[in-house]
């Protein structure tokens, strides 16, 4: 009887393990997991130097509808030398030439070259191929024209985010490998670059691993955010990204 006792004891402890190996394998657990984990982020300090130039709606009103001509870029660039950033990111994809003609992009790559400061371009993959525990690949890409990215004052940074099931970013490839002429090339993140150009240090990197997980340092819209036509209403007065008060982007 005991026998048979310790034989049902140890064949349940078997079950219930394989049934919770399946389901946090299955991902059975992960909404509860999640949200445990989101309980735990609390809202940090925010600098002030760190500023979006926010393409809004008044500024849709005022400059006029999407897509906009490249002089604008140009237009914004060029008014920023007048207080020089330490870098910019700039989060569209100029993919295509410019429905204004060959003279539009030039006025951008013109300016480009000029700059005193680093601008980081964005880069897709589409669609991202996720291998376990290895560098993420871009299936195919959309990226800038070679106009820019030739560039000297010109780097990349993949745009490629991942969305959990419940429709929240949580986590981002640091790196990517996209393909170039045959050629394999790492991409690093976005955000990841800015900071990368701008010389900052970033804490960690060394253990950053290939998908971090994303600390937020507090809600959306605590960011000091500037209208793009203010920019150039005022004269290049507005965006900036110093050294000081940058916050963690993951741990």
């Amino acid at each position: 009887q005991m026998d048979k006792a310790r034989v049902s004891i140890v064949a349940i402890a078997i079950g219930v393990a394989l049934v919770v190996s399946s389901s946090y394998t299955l991902g059975l657990f992960e909404g509860v997991e999640h949200m445990l984990e989101d309980l735990l982020v609390s809202a940090k300090p925010v600098s002030t130097d760190v500023i979006i130039l926010a393409i809004d709606d008044l500024s849709l009103q005022r400059i006029g509808q999407w897509p906009w001509p490249r002089e604008i870029f140009a237009r914004a660039l060029s008014l920023l030398e007048k207080n020089p950033p330490q870098v910019v990111g700039v989060d569209v994809i100029f993919s295509e030439t410019s429905g204004r003609g060959d003279a539009d992009d030039a006025i951008l790559h013109d300016t480009l070259k000029t700059l005193s400061y680093p601008v980081v371009f964005p880069a897709e993959a589409s669609p991202l191929l996720l291998p376990t525990n290895e560098l993420q690949q871009a299936g195919s890409s959309l990226r800038p024209l070679s106009l820019f990215t030739k560039l000297k004052q010109v780097a990349l940074g993949h745009v490629n985010l991942i969305l959990d099931r419940d429709g929240i970013v949580r986590k981002f490839p640091a790196e990517v490998v996209f393909y170039d002429s045959g050629q394999e090339k790492k991409i690093r993140a976005f955000g990841y670059e800015i900071l990368k150009q701008g010389a900052y240090q970033i804490p960690d990197e060394e253990t950053l691993g290939v998908i971090p997980r994303i600390v937020y340092a507090a809600p959306a819209g605590s960011i000091r955010s500037i209208s793009f036509s203010r920019l150039l209403a005022e004269g290049g007065e507005a965006g900036k990204i110093a050294k000081e008060g940058l916050q963690r982007l993951s741990e």
